[in-house]
């Protein structure tokens, strides 16, 4: 599943997470990237028992909304049977080509049958265009 979010939206689904206990910030990243400049971020550390998350982007800005391409993996270890091999299964992948608000947000959500954990993830993409000085840009 995925969900497009205005900037008040996101940050109503933020205090809504904040407050909740059974649900932890496994991990918070930003990057700076331009116009049309392909970037990639991974959270999380190869070989644990916690997800490993990769994220490509291509964001554009256009007239009215960034437009964002975007691709996303999970991963996580699986512990080994005593005389089997370990592995790494790619438990959740997704591309998506949306049209955001400026400071709005693609939300991916996992389901727990996606993975060995039982566990359901929420990545949330939030891309802001900004001026030389790091305000957000008007469209």
């Amino acid at each position: 599943r995925a969900w497009l979010l205005s900037a008040q939206e996101l940050s109503s689904l933020k205090q809504q997470l904040n407050g909740m206990e059974e649900v932890p910030l496994l991990s918070q990243s930003g990057m700076t990237t331009r116009d049309g400049m392909q970037a990639r971020i991974t959270t999380g550390v190869s070989g644990s028992t916690s997800p490993l998350v990769t994220v490509d982007i291509v964001s554009r800005i256009t007239s009215r909304a960034i437009r964002l391409a975007s691709s996303l993996s999970l991963t996580e270890t699986v512990a080994a049977a005593p005389g089997q091999p370990g592995g790494t299964p790619t438990n959740f992948t997704s591309a998506c080509l949306v049209f955001l608000a400026n400071a709005g947000a693609l939300v991916i959500a996992t389901s727990n049958n996606s993975n060995s954990s039982n566990k359901n993830y929420l990545v949330i993409l939030s891309p802001t265009a900004t001026d030389t000085r790091g305000n957000p840009i008007k469209f």
